[in-house]
């Protein structure tokens, strides 16, 4: 576990957001593990109560998600997503939730070719 995931673990967001920076930096724009720092970036950011910046991250690792046709990743972006409810009505969030119903109606027409 790295040192981004510890802070979240133990609700220091702030030093969670500047370890996980640092870590996203040198990464691959369109990787596994930039997806995985961008949804503990998220993370962070709700701990940190920062909903405009949380949905930031949610919306680039649902692109690059979108772009490299993973699901890997949606349960855990509906898992952060819950934590957002409290700010449904802002429109970063609603932004999240229209990305999130772009990349479902994607898989699923994907999903129909196949059968």
């Amino acid at each position: 576990m790295d040192c981004g995931s510890c802070h979240i673990r133990f609700h220091q967001p702030q030093e969670a957001l500047v370890a996980l920076e640092e870590t996203l930096e040198p990464l691959e724009p369109s990787g596994a593990l930039t997806r995985a720092v961008l949804l503990d970036l998220a993370e962070a950011s709700i701990q940190a109560m920062a909903v405009e910046q949380a949905c930031h991250y949610l919306k680039q690792a649902l692109e690059i998600s979108r772009q490299v046709q993973a699901r890997s990743s949606l349960q855990r972006v509906l898992s952060l997503r819950q934590h957002l409810q409290p700010w449904s009505a802002l429109q970063d969030v609603k932004e999240v939730d229209e990305q999130l119903r772009r990349f479902n109606r994607n898989f699923s027409r994907e999903e129909g070719s196949y059968r």
